[in-house]
């Protein structure tokens, strides 16, 4: 439904894993009729599944999130169509990527969706996460 809604040109997912979220996004912009880019990051792209690495519709880029601006730098961000949706499931920095892209190109009615953040799950993460406070 939010595909649907946004339009996304422009698709930034952090934390790519095998890839296969990459090329669920490709499929449904497709069904919907969506031209838009899609652009996945890990630090690891040796996960990568070999059907996702195969997929030309999704960008796979090796990248840290805590050095987002060798990832997307700014002159970068400038070029990417609007709107854009960013999905942060790399779980790493996330005050700091909000703050990225809010500050290079994010506008209002645009989506930043942080996965994985149940707060029955803080717990666990105690020490493990250096945006808890």
């Amino acid at each position: 439904m939010l595909l649907h809604e946004v339009k996304p040109q422009t698709i930034i997912e952090l934390g790519a894993f095998n890839g296969g979220s990459g090329v669920w996004l490709a499929d449904c912009l497709e069904i919907m009729g969506i031209k838009g880019n899609i652009y996945e990051v890990d630090i690891d792209l040796s996960l990568l599944d070999e059907k996702a690495k195969a997929n030309s519709r999704v960008n796979f880029l090796q990248g840290d999130c805590n050095k987002l601006e060798e990832v997307f730098p700014p002159e970068m961000l400038v070029k990417f169509p609007h709107p854009w949706l960013v999905i942060e499931d790399a779980h790493v920095n996330l005050i700091a990527v909000a703050d990225y892209f809010h500050n290079n190109g994010f506008q209002n009615g645009y989506y930043l969706i942080i996965e994985d953040t149940n707060k029955y799950m803080w717990e666990a993460w105690d020490g493990n996460w250096d945006d808890s406070e």
